[in-house]
């Protein structure tokens, strides 16, 4: 499963007038873009586009409108797809939870979808002829997979064995032929039905009846062009490719200066690629490729319009290329799938996010207008790298950790990241957590290696007594005292300043432990609830009960002493009084499938959906104005209404102390309401509302005696007013 960091939350203490909105939440305006797996073309005027964690969207060229078409709690990284000969569309998903995978099928119409069980992905091929009509599915450990019922139940019978990968299926349509690429973890051959098959490229003439090998090797992607001439991409590992002129009779290796990894043939002879550097074109078959343009890197995706205009993806974005100008045009606008895993609050109220697309966005106006930073290098040159956690330290240097044993830091989110690697992790972990202590020490909480210490230009580093733990959070407090939570569901604490290291798990079930706070309590958050500890008892007492059962929880945080945790698929939740009631906070929130949620320093609250950023439409922390010393009341003030009497305008306020449902209502002499001015959930502040003497009919009433009713759950506070003209 995918877990998840929260940042350390700083609180200011604000005072602020009245929402604008009756939402609590408000999308920001970005940030756009997503890691672009799959693009088919339907119509000229309907492009279908997969996305590693956002699921499915419909792009409209004419009006350049994005659509989500497919969106699901679980499968959201799309991997291949195809259109099948009735037009519907096929796609295959990995679970964002765990190694599972199923098919999704949309119809043609584009309005409904459902899942189809299945045992791996791979890429999917249509043998089509007149004579046979079925679909063809590779997986990476069992074989190739066959549906006769355009996609909907998908036989075994075509398994190959379980311990061949089958990389890639291709039609040669012409020679009648099931060509397969298979790279599996064998050595010797496999048996099947008589034959010995090794790894390489097989073909079949009989449609899969039988296979036989016409080239030995750990191949990945097959591309031909109908007409001979067929080109094969092996394990980048090996750094060759070799093709075929004669139908696959004989084979030639070729070593280019670039491997590509995503190639398209327009033309009978003309090659289109794309990789980490740019876009390219081969003129002579793949023997050389020709940088076009590298305005937009780390591109992994491409399908042609036409010979001169490209449809291309990348791991941010989405463009449309000219051969003709050369230019690439942003057509990301709109395309709400930017896939968050964490948030982060800077010192100087940027917002950034961190994905799996390996980049960071960041926004300097509150979610007015988004940039992207360069992405992370690729692991490996071929691995990208989720973003986990991000850190900073009083100069303001970032720090991130991803999904590898390297962590990256920048001074300026602008310029390239520089990796620092100067601790040689023993089991190449993950790194999930990240925490700034007060001397810019920063803890570092991995997968397999427990938690590390680095400075702040990653020169030092130094182990901890917290070895060979999987650590998913980390909390340091105003003392330096530093809080871990790891995978196996204990808690470790430092005590005297930091000198000695302590370990709880009573009452934590043994779940992972996806957020750790240490504000005016300890509290820690597993999966699937919120505990508080108990110095007394030394346990942690569970808190989350009220919270909706099977809930799964993504992070928690506290400020001004409410918990705040998100989860996936029940949005986001809140307590104010140690969890004795719990709340929905949801109102606003189109998506409620939320993956990471932080505050600013300026007292906003910011969500993270499998969709969009949201943030409160008011600040949820409050305590003082700087120009006035009068902390928020510990319970609702019903300020005087003034003028009393009035002639146009009566000016009504409330001090608000905490996060419930408030109503303003005008009654008459006889009882009878004749204005209701608001009713909603309001944030702790304090509020300004007027009534101009109308009632609700938007109708001037006459001159008298009113009642402005202030009413909450178990309160009710009323002051007369006259209405003079």
């Amino acid at each position: 499963m995918k877990y998840f960091y929260i940042a350390t939350v700083i609180c200011m203490n604000i005072i602020y007038s009245q929402p604008s909105e009756s939402n609590f939440w408000e999308m920001t305006n970005g940030p756009f873009g997503q890691k672009i797996t799959t693009i088919d073309i339907l119509s000229q005027d309907s492009v279908i586009v997969g996305t590693d964690g956002a699921g499915v969207f419909l792009f409209t060229p004419s009006t350049s409108v994005w659509q989500n078409i497919y969106s699901d709690n679980e499968f959201n990284s799309i991997y291949s797809s195809i259109i099948t000969p009735s037009k519907d569309i096929l796609f295959t998903a990995n679970s964002n939870y765990d190694y599972s995978a199923t098919i999704i099928k949309i119809n043609s119409d584009l309005n409904d979808w459902k899942l189809i069980e299945t045992s791996g992905i791979g890429k999917f091929a249509n043998i089509n002829d007149s004579l046979h009509n079925f679909i063809l599915l590779t997986t990476q450990w069992n074989g190739i997979f066959k549906s006769i019922d355009n996609g909907d139940s998908w036989d075994v019978s075509a398994e190959l064995g379980i311990e061949i990968g089958v990389k890639d299926v291709q039609f040669d349509s012409f020679n009648q032929r099931i060509i397969l690429a298979t790279n599996g973890r064998i050595d010797g051959k496999t048996f099947r039905k008589g034959e010995y098959l090794r790894n390489g490229i097989l073909f079949s003439d009989n449609y899969g009846k039988n296979y036989y090998n016409v080239f030995e090797g750990n191949c990945e992607d097959i591309i031909l062009n109908q007409k001979g001439f067929i080109f094969v991409n092996t394990d980048p590992f090996y750094e060759t490719n070799y093709r075929s002129f004669d139908n696959g009779y004989t084979w030639e290796e070729i070593r280019p200066q670039q491997l590509m990894r995503y190639i398209i043939i327009v033309s009978d002879s003309l090659l289109y690629a794309v990789n980490n550097e740019g876009l390219f074109h081969s003129t002579d078959f793949g023997t050389s490729w020709e940088l076009l343009n590298d305005d937009v890197k780390d591109l992994i995706s491409i399908k042609a319009i036409n010979e001169s205009t490209f449809f291309i993806g990348s791991i941010s974005g989405f463009y449309q290329y000219s051969t003709i100008t050369n230019e690439y045009t942003n057509l990301s606008n709109g395309l709400n799938a930017s896939n968050i895993w964490t948030l982060f609050a800077s010192n100087d109220n940027k917002l950034l996010a961190g994905g799996k697309n390996g980049t960071i966005y960041y926004t300097e106006n509150k979610g007015e207008n988004w940039k992207v930073t360069p992405a992370l290098p690729f692991f490996n040159n071929d691995y990208l790298q989720e973003i986990n956690c991000i850190t900073e330290t009083s100069s303001g240097r970032l720090f991130v950790g991803s999904e590898t044993p390297l962590f990256y830091y920048s001074d300026n989110l602008t310029l390239e990241w520089i990796k620092g690697n100067n601790y040689s992790f023993a089991g190449s972990p993950e790194i999930w957590s990240m925490a700034t202590n007060s001397k810019d020490e920063i803890y570092v909480g991995t997968s397999n290696e427990g938690i590390v210490i680095i400075n702040d230009d990653a020169s030092e580093f130094r182990t901890t007594p917290i070895l060979g733990q999987y650590i998913l959070s980390l909390d340091i407090d105003e003392n330096d005292e530093v809080y871990a939570g790891s995978y196996y569901g204990t808690v470790f604490f430092t005590t005297e300043n930091a000198k000695n290291w302590k370990a709880n798990s009573n009452g934590l079930s043994g779940l992972p432990v996806i957020s750790v706070n240490k504000s005016n309590n300890l509290y820690a958050s597993t999966i699937y609830s919120v505990h508080k500890y108990n110095e007394i008892t030394q346990n942690w007492d569970n808190i989350g009960g009220g919270l909706p059962p099977n809930i799964i929880l993504s992070k928690m945080i506290v400020v001004d002493n409410t918990i705040y945790v998100s989860s996936r698929g029940n949005g986001i939740y809140y307590t104010s009084d140690e969890g004795k009631n719990w709340k929905a906070f949801n109102t606003g929130l189109e998506n409620i499938n939320i993956t990471a949620i932080v505050n600013d320093s300026t007292g906003y609250l910011y969500v993270a959906s499998m969709q969009g950023i949201y943030r409160t439409n008011d600040r949820i922390v409050s305590v003082k104005d700087e120009t006035n010393s009068n902390n928020l009341p510990k319970d609702l003030i019903f300020n005087n209404v003034y003028p009393n009497p009035f002639n146009l305008t009566a000016n009504i306020s409330f001090s608000n102390p905490k996060l419930q449902s408030v109503s303003i209502s005008i009654y008459n002499i006889l009882g009878e309401e004749v204005n209701l001015i608001i009713n909603k959930e309001f944030l702790p502040g304090t509020y300004n509302f007027a009534w101009s003497g109308k009632n609700n009919f938007n109708t001037i009433v006459n001159s008298g005696v009113y009642f402005v009713k202030l009413k909450t759950e178990k309160k009710q506070l009323v002051q007369k007013i006259i209405l003079l003209k």
